[in-house]
């Protein structure tokens, strides 16, 4: 006959339960009121788990280094020929925030193929910071509306490539 086993949290709740790394009894008590993850091997308790970011949203320094100097590149060469074809279009509000949404998506992208797929917050920054050099290289005229809004849709879409 086996020794009944009890949880080390709650001392009185008998468990068969285990980490499925360490071995550490988890009693159901300890599934509602802790951060204990279900993982595709088993349970895990929380020291196993290390909830952290996923390899997605986590940018090592090269790797970061890389998407701002792409960001930083395309941005300019985006910002000039934008400016290049400002005398062939009107500026008005729709090709405005067409053209800029254009830039942003293609920093966007940018910034994703230099990251391997990476996303996130911080990699974001960085393709809206590639929008706003593009903006600053340009000679966008930031006092229209269409301007405004130009610059707003390039921003919008450049962070929205990389949720």
């Amino acid at each position: 006959m086996s020794q009944t086993r009890y949880c080390p949290n709650h001392r009185d709740t008998p468990t068969t339960l285990q980490c499925s790394k360490c071995a550490e009894l988890i009693c159901p008590d300890c599934l509602v009121q802790t951060c204990l993850v279900q993982t595709s091997v088993g349970l895990r308790c929380g020291d196993c788990a290390q909830a952290g970011t996923g390899p997605t949203f986590g940018v090592s320094t090269p790797i970061l280094a890389r998407a701002m100097v792409a960001s930083l590149i395309l941005g300019i060469a985006l910002g000039v020929t934008y400016d290049a074809l400002e005398p062939q279009m009107a500026r008005r509000l729709l090709l405005d925030s067409l053209g800029m949404g254009i830039i942003g998506y293609i920093i966007g992208e940018a910034v994703k193929l230099m990251t391997d797929r990476g996303r996130g917050r911080t990699l974001q920054v960085v393709a809206a910071g590639g929008v706003v050099v593009a903006i600053l290289t340009s000679s966008f005229d930031g006092t229209t509306y269409g301007a405004m809004l130009g610059a707003l849709v390039g921003i919008y879409v450049a962070v929205k490539r990389l949720r």
